[in-house]
């Protein structure tokens, strides 16, 4: 849990490339959000049900 918070915090600010427009601040969160759902998809834990 540790880990997702730290991503979801420091993600967004890396993705603006320290722009702070509104428009920069969306797109970040977009793209944070779709980073997390493609590493969550990819990882070995969601594609194998036990």
């Amino acid at each position: 849990m540790t880990a997702i918070k730290r991503f979801w915090s420091q993600f967004p600010q890396q993705a603006a490339g320290g722009k702070s427009t509104q428009e920069a601040r969306d797109k970040s969160q977009v793209a944070a959000l779709s980073a997390f759902c493609q590493s969550l998809i990819a990882s070995a834990e969601f594609r194998y049900l036990n």
